[in-house]
């Protein structure tokens, strides 16, 4: 019985230690769950009051963003900024020497075609909020936030790029903030603002030949560089953590811009005869002759083709043509300026497939053939601005006249469109065979069958501002004939199907103003910048620092003979000179990088010598001669590329302005020879005879093409730059406005 009290006792009492350790869990548990919940809500409070703290940051950076530009645009003198939220957190940042980057600061570094460059450089200054490893801040009219490394744009700097098809437009404000606050209710007290462009001597417009660097250093410089590339493109963008820098660059359109045609001269005049042809392809494979219809000629000066002369492409001349004779041919529009030695003279049979434009007078005889239309501008103050003399020209399209029209006795011409003469009269009109469009004639009169007893035919009506004289019966109008003076008809009455109505001014200008007359067309001629500091450029640096000493080829300076081949491999090479004879390879391989080479004196290659690129980088020789042969390739002498033959885009020599090159007796050329004169002097003299082929593109002066010279643009050349950087490179810039705004703050 003991046994079982004993037993009895011992459970009652191990219950009541249990109830015991149950309350004290119970109470354990219930202090640590409160403990729980005090630390995880003032955690939530903490994160909640961190996030309203920013965003009152935001809001507050973004008023002073919208202050400091109302200020700028004239709202205001003065203007309070509120950021109740932000005190003990908030202060500006004007200059930090030791760290540049967070108050932020600007270099404007501008580079001109010549003389030295310029540079503005200054703090941007910081409005930066700060907490728990966060920053807001308002710098350079944006608003940004960085957390870690990485940094985001909240709101956006008013930066824009603009380009279409008439000008490219870069507006790059740039905000400078100053003073000290240390947030609460603060003052923006002043905003000045400066055009940077002509505290450094420029106008909006960028010169031909100048480069604009703008280096933002900045704690935000991720998030720059994201908007900056976002604007411009990544070309023209560069971000270098090391120094927390972002840099634009951009350039004005012919900076190293593209090549856009297969010759152009800059010389006085380029002789073009005994069959040369022009023509283009995409590379990598020239498909053979004749091919695509991009093969333009462009010169600065005049244009002067004779006997055989194909252009496959448009042709453009700034100072127009003197003559342009026998079996010429050219599938693209011709734009002629004015020629001072006076009118251009079209004689025998040429075929224009395009637009025929010249300001200047035109004298058209035998049987020349304009299949679009032709526009004349009459610059020469002579007696006529077109003048058919002779012979049976065919003007498939309109025919615009700037003066007077002249049709002499000779000529049976046909006018399958308009005859629009402007601000002078129809002289002659005799022995058109026929004009099946209508005959205007603004500011000036119509004499129509005068003077001579061949047949006219007007399938339209004549419509004129003046008076009209018709010369009898062997004249046959179709349509009305409409003067807003007389009408005269002759003793023997034209046939007229349609009514003859004088008097009519009004009606006339209405006829008139309904019908645009096209105006001559301007040349469109790019304006290359010489090659020779860029020569001199790469002569002083490869003599000081090149790779010579890597490869077997080169001894010291001299490249020895490449019988059968030597090689250069991607780097920098400086040698004397390249002669090459019979049978030499020189193969400059771009597996690894570009090629690049600076030639002392001159490069001869006769007897089946070639140079061959290989790779698929670019190759760049660089001609440091003056004068002399600076390039002669004659007797089968080739450059070329590999695998592709024909892959111009890949090499380019540049020449000095004063350079010769000859390319004679079935030489091959595939790249850009690139010897503009620019804005000073005449180019480097080129001249390509006797069955010379080039695949790529001509650029300099341009005198001599004959005997079956043949010139293939490549058109890939229109999206590769001149000095490298491949088709994207910089943007091009015509116009810049770099405006520097200064807020001052103050509490």
């Amino acid at each position: 019985m003991q046994r079982g009290v004993c037993r009895g006792g011992g459970r009652r009492r191990g219950r009541a230690q249990s109830d015991v350790l149950a309350v004290v869990l119970l109470a354990t548990m219930v202090i640590a769950g409160a403990t729980t919940v005090v630390v995880a809500g003032t955690a939530a409070l903490n994160q909640g009051q961190g996030d309203a703290s920013s965003t009152a940051a935001v809001q507050s950076m973004q008023s002073l963003d919208t202050t400091i530009e109302q200020m700028a645009r004239g709202g205001s003198s003065q203007a309070q900024v509120e950021a109740p939220d932000l005190q003990g957190n908030f202060q500006v940042v004007s200059e930090s020497t030791g760290e540049p980057a967070r108050a932020g600061r600007v270099t404007v570094t501008v580079d001109p075609p010549s003389g030295s460059d310029t540079t503005e450089e200054f703090w941007l200054g910081t409005a930066r909020y700060e907490r728990d490893g966060q920053t807001v801040a308002y710098q350079g009219g944006g608003v940004w936030r960085k957390t870690g490394n990485g940094s985001v744009a909240v709101s956006r700097p008013g930066i824009s790029y603009r380009s279409n098809e008439e000008a490219s437009t870069l507006t790059f404000p740039i905000t400078t903030i100053e003073g000290t606050t240390g947030g609460g209710e603060f003052r923006v007290e002043t905003v000045d603002q400066r055009d940077l462009l002509s505290s450094v001597g420029m106008s909006n417009r960028m010169p031909s030949g100048t480069t604009i660097d703008i280096a933002i250093e900045s704690t935000f410089y991720r998030a720059w560089g994201e908007h900056l590339q976002s604007e411009l493109g990544p070309e023209s963008v560069t971000v270098d953590p090391a120094t927390e820098t972002v840099t634009v660059t951009v350039e004005s359109p012919n900076v190293g811009g593209t090549v856009s045609s297969a010759a152009y001269s800059d010389g006085p005049s380029s002789a073009l005869t005994n069959t040369v042809t022009t023509d283009s392809y995409l590379s990598p494979d020239y498909a053979g002759s004749p091919h695509n219809e991009n093969g333009d000629v462009l010169t600065t000066e005049t244009f002067d083709p004779t006997n055989d002369f194909t252009v496959r492409g448009d042709v453009h001349a700034e100072s127009g043509a003197p003559d342009i004779t026998n079996e010429v041919e050219v599938t693209g529009n011709v734009v002629l300026g004015q020629n001072a030695g006076g009118p251009t003279q079209i004689n025998s049979q040429p075929t224009f497939h395009s637009v025929f434009s010249t300001k200047d007078d035109l004298t058209v005889v035998n049987e020349p053939e304009f299949e679009g239309d032709v526009l004349v501008g009459g610059a020469s103050g002579n007696d006529y601005s077109l003048q058919m003399s002779s012979g049976q020209p065919a003007f498939r399209q309109d025919v615009f006249v700037e003066g007077n029209l002249e049709i002499g006795y000779s000529s049976d011409p046909v006018v399958e469109g308009d005859v629009y003469v402007r601000n002078g009269d129809i002289e002659q009109l005799s022995s058109v065979d026929t004009i099946d469009g209508n005959v205007y004639v603004e500011d000036g009169d119509a004499k129509i069958g005068e003077d001579y007893s061949g047949g006219v035919t007007i399938q339209g009506d004549v419509v004129v501002d003046e008076d009209v004289d018709l010369g009898g019966d062997t004249v046959d109008i179709n349509g009305d004939v409409i003067a807003g003076g007389t009408v005269h008809n002759g003793p023997e009455d034209a046939d007229v199907a349609g009514n003859v109505r004088d008097g009519e001014p009004g009606t006339v200008s209405s006829r008139l103003a309904a019908k645009t007359f096209e105006t001559p067309l301007d040349p469109s001629v790019p304006d290359y910048e010489s090659a020779e500091s860029t020569i001199l450029d790469k002569e002083s640096s490869y003599s000081a620092t090149n790779d010579n000493g890597d490869v077997s080829a080169i001894s010291g300076t001299d490249l020895g003979s490449c019988d059968p081949t030597c090689v250069l491999p991607a780097g920098d090479y400086y040698v004397d000179d390249i002669d090459m004879g019979s049978g030499d390879t020189l193969r400059l391989d771009t597996t690894g990088g570009e090629v690049n080479v600076y030639v002392d004196g001159n490069i001869q290659m006769d007897n089946d010598a070639e140079i061959v690129i290989e790779g698929s980088n670019r190759a760049n020789v660089y001609v440091g001669a003056s004068g002399g042969n600076a390039l002669s390739m004659v007797n089968t002498a080739e450059i070329r590329t590999s695998p592709e033959a024909d892959r111009a885009p890949l090499f380019w020599m540049y020449l000095r302005p004063d350079a010769q090159v000859q390319f004679s007796n079935d030489a091959v050329y595939t790249g850009v020879l690139f010897g503009p004169g620019g804005s000073s002097t005449d180019g480097a003299e080129i001249q390509v005879v006797n069955r010379v082929e080039i695949f790529g593109s001509l650029i300099g002066e341009v005198t001599q093409m004959s005997n079956d010279a043949q010139v293939h643009y490549d058109e890939n050349l229109g999206s590769t730059r001149v000095y490298g950087g491949g088709s994207g490179g910089p943007a091009t810039v015509d116009f810049v406005y770099l405006r520097h705004q200064t807020a001052t703050v103050d509490d």
